[in-house]
């Protein structure tokens, strides 16, 4: 969802609801074919908020308790950008080997040993850096 979700549907509800009510982002980061394995085991989780106390907020932690991962607690804007960042960098790296791969082809050189040395450098990983 766009970043800016959480304040329109503050407002969105507020215009219809009268009562107390609190909202909450937790971008998902699951990867295809691994959901359930992806939301036991997280890498991490993202709660936005506006209010850290708030009944929402209790109710998320409590329901990621039991859950071993580092947690990031942010406001909503941020959370919401969080997971377009993470989703354009990774599009990034695949556009990014990909485009490696094609200057491989033209110049005799290994694509798949070209990704190995990248991946061995900790700061960029091997993850995400298959070309096709």
């Amino acid at each position: 969802m766009p970043v800016g979700t959480g304040k329109m549907s503050r407002e969105l509800i507020a215009k219809y609801y009268k009562g107390k009510f609190s909202i909450v982002s937790n971008p998902e980061f699951q990867r295809e074919g691994t959901a359930i394995d992806d939301f036991l085991r997280p890498d991490r989780i993202v709660l936005g908020f506006e209010e850290e106390n708030s009944p929402a907020v209790v109710i998320m932690k409590k329901l990621y308790a039991k859950i071993k991962a580092p947690s990031l607690l942010t406001n909503l804007e941020s959370a919401e950008m969080i997971k377009y960042a993470a989703n354009a960098f990774l599009a990034t790296k695949i556009s990014f080997i990909n485009e490696i791969a094609n200057i491989c082809d033209s110049n005799e050189a290994d694509i798949k040993m070209v990704a190995r040395g990248m991946g061995m450098d900790t700061r960029i990983g091997e993850k995400f850096l298959v070309a096709g």
